[in-house]
Protein backbone atom coordinates (compact mmCIF):
# COMPACT_ATOMS: atom_id res chain seq x y z
CA UNK A 1 0.00 0.00 0.00
CA UNK A 2 1.27 3.34 -0.61
CA UNK A 3 1.99 5.80 1.91
CA UNK A 4 0.62 9.50 1.52
CA UNK A 5 0.29 12.55 3.14
CA UNK A 6 -3.65 13.17 4.82
CA UNK A 7 -4.86 16.77 3.12
CA UNK A 8 -6.42 18.05 6.58
CA UNK A 9 -4.05 16.93 9.35
CA UNK A 10 -0.98 16.40 7.37
CA UNK A 11 -0.17 12.75 8.87
CA UNK A 12 1.47 9.83 6.96
CA UNK A 13 -1.42 6.90 6.33
CA UNK A 14 -1.18 4.17 4.12
CA UNK A 15 -4.05 4.31 1.60
CA UNK A 16 -5.84 0.71 0.02
CA UNK A 17 -6.42 2.93 -2.68
CA UNK A 18 -4.79 5.25 -4.84
CA UNK A 19 -7.67 7.86 -4.73
CA UNK A 20 -7.64 8.06 -0.94
CA UNK A 21 -6.67 12.02 0.35
CA UNK A 22 -7.48 11.81 3.94
CA UNK A 23 -6.28 9.12 7.16
CA UNK A 24 -9.59 8.40 8.47
CA UNK A 25 -13.01 9.23 8.64
CA UNK A 26 -13.05 12.72 10.61
CA UNK A 27 -10.86 13.98 8.16
CA UNK A 28 -12.59 13.50 5.39
CA UNK A 29 -15.96 14.89 6.25
CA UNK A 30 -13.83 18.16 7.38
CA UNK A 31 -12.74 17.79 3.76
CA UNK A 32 -15.95 17.21 2.14
CA UNK A 33 -17.12 20.25 4.30
CA UNK A 34 -14.25 22.00 3.29
CA UNK A 35 -14.49 21.68 -0.38
CA UNK A 36 -18.11 22.38 -0.35
CA UNK A 37 -17.48 25.56 0.89
CA UNK A 38 -14.91 26.88 -0.95
CA UNK A 39 -17.09 25.92 -3.88
CA UNK A 40 -19.89 28.65 -2.83
CA UNK A 41 -17.38 31.02 -1.88
CA UNK A 42 -17.82 34.62 -3.79
CA UNK A 43 -15.18 37.07 -3.97
CA UNK A 44 -16.56 40.58 -3.22
CA UNK A 45 -15.34 43.94 -2.70
CA UNK A 46 -16.03 46.33 0.50
CA UNK A 47 -18.13 48.73 0.12
CA UNK A 48 -16.39 51.50 3.12
CA UNK A 49 -12.68 50.61 2.48
CA UNK A 50 -12.56 48.78 -0.49
CA UNK A 51 -10.90 45.42 0.39
CA UNK A 52 -11.43 42.28 -0.75
CA UNK A 53 -13.19 39.53 1.32
CA UNK A 54 -15.14 36.02 0.37
CA UNK A 55 -18.28 35.16 1.78
CA UNK A 56 -20.17 32.25 0.67
CA UNK A 57 -23.11 31.77 -1.21
CA UNK A 58 -25.84 31.52 0.89
CA UNK A 59 -24.57 35.78 1.99
CA UNK A 60 -25.09 37.49 -1.14
CA UNK A 61 -26.33 40.78 0.19
CA UNK A 62 -22.73 41.15 2.05
CA UNK A 63 -21.65 44.65 1.58
CA UNK A 64 -18.68 44.89 4.03
CA UNK A 65 -15.96 43.19 4.90
CA UNK A 66 -16.14 43.15 8.80
CA UNK A 67 -18.08 44.66 11.58
CA UNK A 68 -16.22 48.19 11.47
CA UNK A 69 -17.20 48.32 7.91
CA UNK A 70 -20.64 47.10 8.97
CA UNK A 71 -21.24 49.91 11.65
CA UNK A 72 -20.46 52.57 9.40
CA UNK A 73 -22.32 51.13 6.72
CA UNK A 74 -25.76 51.15 9.01
CA UNK A 75 -24.93 54.23 10.67
CA UNK A 76 -23.81 52.56 14.09
CA UNK A 77 -20.34 54.07 13.93
CA UNK A 78 -21.96 57.16 15.12
CA UNK A 79 -23.12 56.00 18.03
CA UNK A 80 -20.78 57.38 21.06
CA UNK A 81 -17.78 55.15 21.97
CA UNK A 82 -15.69 54.38 24.83
CA UNK A 83 -12.23 52.88 25.42
CA UNK A 84 -11.60 49.95 27.40
CA UNK A 85 -8.62 48.08 28.54
CA UNK A 86 -8.35 44.35 27.76
CA UNK A 87 -8.03 42.41 30.71
CA UNK A 88 -6.04 39.28 29.20
CA UNK A 89 -3.79 41.74 27.05
CA UNK A 90 -3.97 44.88 28.41
CA UNK A 91 -4.20 46.56 24.97
CA UNK A 92 -6.77 49.48 24.59
CA UNK A 93 -9.99 48.65 22.27
CA UNK A 94 -13.33 50.57 21.45
CA UNK A 95 -16.86 49.67 22.22
CA UNK A 96 -20.15 51.18 21.87
CA UNK A 97 -21.35 53.27 25.61
CA UNK A 98 -23.97 50.64 25.85
CA UNK A 99 -21.43 48.06 26.60
CA UNK A 100 -19.13 49.72 28.49
CA UNK A 101 -19.91 47.88 31.61
CA UNK A 102 -19.75 44.21 30.02
CA UNK A 103 -17.50 44.74 27.29
CA UNK A 104 -13.59 42.98 29.07
CA UNK A 105 -11.96 41.67 25.97
CA UNK A 106 -10.89 43.36 22.97
CA UNK A 107 -11.33 39.79 20.59
CA UNK A 108 -12.49 36.68 21.01
CA UNK A 109 -8.89 34.80 21.34
CA UNK A 110 -8.33 37.33 24.23
CA UNK A 111 -11.74 36.50 25.93
CA UNK A 112 -10.80 32.02 25.36
CA UNK A 113 -7.51 32.52 26.42
CA UNK A 114 -7.98 34.38 29.68
CA UNK A 115 -10.54 31.04 30.36
CA UNK A 116 -7.75 28.79 29.49
CA UNK A 117 -5.90 30.26 32.96
CA UNK A 118 -7.17 28.45 35.78
CA UNK A 119 -7.15 29.47 39.19
CA UNK A 120 -6.42 27.23 42.30
CA UNK A 121 -8.24 28.00 45.65
CA UNK A 122 -9.32 25.64 48.69
CA UNK A 123 -12.40 24.16 49.02
CA UNK A 124 -14.63 26.19 51.60
CA UNK A 125 -16.46 22.91 52.99
CA UNK A 126 -13.46 20.27 53.21
CA UNK A 127 -10.19 22.80 52.02
CA UNK A 128 -9.44 20.23 49.12
CA UNK A 129 -7.37 22.34 46.45
CA UNK A 130 -9.06 22.82 43.24
CA UNK A 131 -9.05 24.80 39.94
CA UNK A 132 -11.47 26.57 37.78
CA UNK A 133 -11.46 29.50 35.11
CA UNK A 134 -11.87 32.88 35.63
CA UNK A 135 -15.15 32.68 34.47
CA UNK A 136 -15.93 30.27 37.71
CA UNK A 137 -14.54 32.36 40.50
CA UNK A 138 -18.11 32.48 42.46
CA UNK A 139 -17.67 28.11 42.41
CA UNK A 140 -16.67 27.98 45.98
CA UNK A 141 -16.43 24.07 46.78
CA UNK A 142 -14.90 21.43 44.87
CA UNK A 143 -17.33 18.79 44.11
CA UNK A 144 -21.30 18.55 43.85
CA UNK A 145 -21.24 16.51 47.55
CA UNK A 146 -19.38 20.05 49.10
CA UNK A 147 -21.88 22.09 47.06
CA UNK A 148 -24.99 20.18 49.02
CA UNK A 149 -22.84 20.59 52.42
CA UNK A 150 -22.47 24.18 51.76
CA UNK A 151 -25.99 24.77 50.73
CA UNK A 152 -27.11 23.61 54.30
CA UNK A 153 -24.50 25.71 55.95
CA UNK A 154 -25.14 28.70 54.40
CA UNK A 155 -28.82 28.37 54.58
CA UNK A 156 -29.67 26.18 57.50
CA UNK A 157 -31.66 23.56 54.93
CA UNK A 158 -31.16 20.97 51.99
CA UNK A 159 -32.94 21.07 48.90
CA UNK A 160 -34.79 17.82 48.91
CA UNK A 161 -34.42 17.86 44.90
CA UNK A 162 -30.70 18.34 44.88
CA UNK A 163 -30.12 16.40 47.61
CA UNK A 164 -31.76 13.15 45.85
CA UNK A 165 -33.17 12.18 49.56
CA UNK A 166 -36.58 14.10 49.00
CA UNK A 167 -39.68 13.11 49.88
CA UNK A 168 -39.66 9.06 50.11
CA UNK A 169 -42.73 8.33 48.68
CA UNK A 170 -41.50 10.76 45.71
CA UNK A 171 -38.12 8.97 45.18
CA UNK A 172 -40.00 5.42 45.55
CA UNK A 173 -42.70 6.26 43.27
CA UNK A 174 -39.71 8.05 40.56
CA UNK A 175 -37.86 4.73 40.79
CA UNK A 176 -40.67 2.54 40.35
CA UNK A 177 -42.10 4.93 37.85
CA UNK A 178 -38.82 4.31 35.40
CA UNK A 179 -38.58 0.75 36.37
CA UNK A 180 -42.38 -0.33 34.97
CA UNK A 181 -41.49 2.21 31.50
CA UNK A 182 -38.91 -1.08 31.56
CA UNK A 183 -41.38 -3.47 32.30
CA UNK A 184 -39.06 -4.41 35.06
CA UNK A 185 -41.17 -4.53 38.17
CA UNK A 186 -42.77 -7.77 38.35
CA UNK A 187 -46.18 -8.84 39.94
CA UNK A 188 -45.03 -10.13 42.85
CA UNK A 189 -42.51 -7.49 43.92
CA UNK A 190 -43.21 -6.34 47.45
CA UNK A 191 -43.73 -2.75 47.20
CA UNK A 192 -43.59 -2.10 50.83
CA UNK A 193 -40.75 -3.35 51.32
CA UNK A 194 -39.06 -1.28 48.24
CA UNK A 195 -40.85 1.93 50.16
CA UNK A 196 -39.04 1.09 53.64
CA UNK A 197 -35.53 0.60 51.51
CA UNK A 198 -36.04 4.36 50.44
CA UNK A 199 -37.10 5.73 53.77
CA UNK A 200 -34.11 3.99 55.31
CA UNK A 201 -32.07 5.60 52.64
CA UNK A 202 -33.38 9.04 53.96
CA UNK A 203 -32.70 8.16 57.68
CA UNK A 204 -29.15 7.58 56.85
CA UNK A 205 -28.30 10.15 54.22
CA UNK A 206 -30.08 12.94 57.22
CA UNK A 207 -28.18 10.73 60.25
CA UNK A 208 -24.67 10.32 58.86
CA UNK A 209 -24.89 14.01 56.74
CA UNK A 210 -23.94 12.48 53.70
CA UNK A 211 -25.58 11.72 50.44
CA UNK A 212 -26.44 8.13 50.16
CA UNK A 213 -28.65 6.50 46.91
CA UNK A 214 -31.02 3.57 46.35
CA UNK A 215 -28.71 1.23 44.37
CA UNK A 216 -29.77 -1.55 41.79
CA UNK A 217 -27.03 -4.37 42.30
CA UNK A 218 -28.05 -5.59 38.80
CA UNK A 219 -28.66 -2.31 36.62
CA UNK A 220 -31.89 -1.95 34.73
CA UNK A 221 -30.53 -1.01 31.89
CA UNK A 222 -26.83 -3.42 32.29
CA UNK A 223 -24.97 -3.66 29.15
CA UNK A 224 -24.76 -7.06 29.73
CA UNK A 225 -27.86 -8.23 31.64
CA UNK A 226 -31.30 -6.66 33.10
CA UNK A 227 -32.62 -6.75 36.71
CA UNK A 228 -35.47 -6.34 38.21
CA UNK A 229 -37.07 -3.64 40.39
CA UNK A 230 -37.36 -6.10 43.23
CA UNK A 231 -36.40 -5.16 46.82
CA UNK A 232 -33.69 -8.18 46.46
CA UNK A 233 -31.88 -6.25 43.76
CA UNK A 234 -31.75 -3.04 46.23
CA UNK A 235 -28.73 -2.00 48.35
CA UNK A 236 -28.05 1.57 50.26
CA UNK A 237 -24.97 3.20 48.96
CA UNK A 238 -23.20 6.20 48.89
CA UNK A 239 -24.23 8.78 46.35
CA UNK A 240 -20.24 9.12 45.69
CA UNK A 241 -20.28 4.90 44.63
CA UNK A 242 -23.42 4.85 43.12
CA UNK A 243 -22.34 7.38 40.29
CA UNK A 244 -19.08 6.09 39.92
CA UNK A 245 -20.92 2.33 39.26
CA UNK A 246 -23.30 3.70 36.64
CA UNK A 247 -25.14 1.11 34.32
CA UNK A 248 -22.10 -1.51 34.90
CA UNK A 249 -22.34 -4.51 36.41
CA UNK A 250 -19.22 -7.45 37.05
CA UNK A 251 -20.06 -10.87 36.11
CA UNK A 252 -18.17 -13.43 37.80
CA UNK A 253 -17.13 -16.64 35.34
CA UNK A 254 -17.45 -19.83 36.85
CA UNK A 255 -14.39 -21.36 38.29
Amino acid sequence: MPIKICEICGNEFKARLSVYRTCGVKCRNDLIAKEKVAKGLVVKECEVCGKEFTRTASQPDSRTCSRKCRDVVSGLSNRRRVIKKCITCGKDFETVESNKDSAKYCSKQCMYDRNKETTKRPCVVCGTLFTSPPSHQHVSTCSTECGYKNRVVLTGEASNFWQGVGLTSSSAWSARYRATKLNATPAWADLEKIQQIYTLCKQISEATGVLHHVDHIVPLQGKQVCGLHVESNLRIISATENISKSNNFLIEEPQ
